[in-house]
């Protein structure tokens, strides 16, 4: 309101401060970890602050790991590294099941601080819905920038066009891609400012019941001899998505 009069008036318009506020925005201002694409309505939310982890985890060959730590963080006092050791496909990976979602288009957000060395960097929804697995992957070769997509064949496709993300310190990256399980689908993704167009692949899709389970998976794996840390701080899942 305009200052120096009753909270109730209406005598003069505002100019530069409204009276209300869009919660989403009040949230994302108040430090919300959901402050880049914003579509779609948030169910659930992980921001690697809690003392411990609360994923599974498995590191695969010497040298891999998974750890909270502070030696870099976008938000709060820490996130999550994903190491994978000096050799090819040595991994470091995180799991977490949340509570099933309903049909239709859904999204996956990560905030990721890519390694400098060369390595995969994946996220992906597995979806039961009591009659169906759905699987949907994509992958980020921090090699050349590309998008690599797990569709119905099932195989690993290269989605055309490529940005890279910076392996600086403290620099971090969203990297979301959207599903429609309404459809068996992809929708989008996008990594840093580019955007692709994913709606031509298909999820990679088989009969099985009779659960409904949602399965959040997150991935490093080394490409060659060096030993790759990835960093995510923030893990953002979506319904509603347009």
């Amino acid at each position: 309101m305009v200052h120096t009069l009753p909270d109730y008036t209406t005598k003069y318009k505002m100019a530069t401060v409204f009276g209300n506020i869009d919660s989403g925005e009040l949230a994302a201002r108040l430090g919300s970890i959901n402050t880049f694409d914003r579509r779609g309505d948030t169910i659930w939310m992980e921001d690697f602050n809690s003392p411990v982890l609360t994923w599974s985890q498995s590191e695969i060959g010497a040298g891999s790991a998974v750890v909270l730590t502070a030696d870099e963080k976008f938000r709060g006092s820490q996130s999550v590294s994903l190491t994978a050791g000096p050799a090819a496909r040595r991994y470091g990976m995180i799991k977490h099941g949340i509570n099933p979602l309903r049909i239709g288009k859904l999204g996956l957000e990560i905030s990721v601080r890519p390694s400098p060395f060369d390595s995969y960097i994946q996220i992906s929804i597995d979806i039961d819905d009591a009659i169906n697995h759905y699987v949907s992957i994509l992958r980020y070769d921090t090699t050349d920038g590309t998008i690599d997509i797990w569709d119905g064949d099932p195989d690993w496709t290269s989605v055309p066009g490529a940005h890279r993300i910076s392996p600086l310190f403290h620099s971090f990256s969203p990297f979301k891609f959207v599903i429609d399980t309404s459809t068996g689908k992809y929708v989008r993704a996008m990594l840093g400012r580019t955007q692709w167009d994913l709606s031509s692949y298909s999820m990679q899709s088989t009969a099985l019941g009779p659960y409904q389970t949602c399965l959040i998976v997150i991935y490093n794996e080394a490409q060659g001899a060096a030993a790759a840390t990835a960093y995510v701080d923030g893990v953002i899942v979506t319904q509603n998505e347009p």
